[in-house]
């Protein structure tokens, strides 16, 4: 599994703006390396963002995982569980991904 930075861009005012929870700067800081498991982020794994558009995912990872059907935020459990199993993850530091966005997001 590979997970990277979203930027957040406005595209009302044209301007980027910085979100902890996507951009995950705490992880640099907490794993000191680019690889990690399960083991290694458990203690904070629940806070980590969740948002499936900042990942890559092997098929053969995620093939017998499913959505919860009825369940609002339903890429928590699923990432989660994809985070449990996967042997390693990396994470691409540089900013990845951009959304657009109405309002700033805290």
């Amino acid at each position: 599994m590979i997970l990277f930075k979203i930027i957040h861009f406005n595209n009302k005012t044209k301007k980027e703006f910085e979100s902890n929870y996507t951009e995950m700067n705490y992880l640099e800081r907490k794993i000191g390396d680019n690889v990690f498991t399960f083991e290694d982020v458990k203690e904070f794994a629940p806070e980590m963002c969740v948002n499936l558009q900042g990942k890559f995912f092997k098929r053969e990872l995620i093939q017998d995982i499913k959505f919860l059907n009825g369940y609002i935020f339903e890429d928590v459990p699923f990432f989660l569980e994809a985070l449990i199993k996967s042997e390693r993850t990396y994470f691409f530091y540089w900013n990845t991904y951009v959304t657009n966005v109405t309002e700033e997001i805290p």
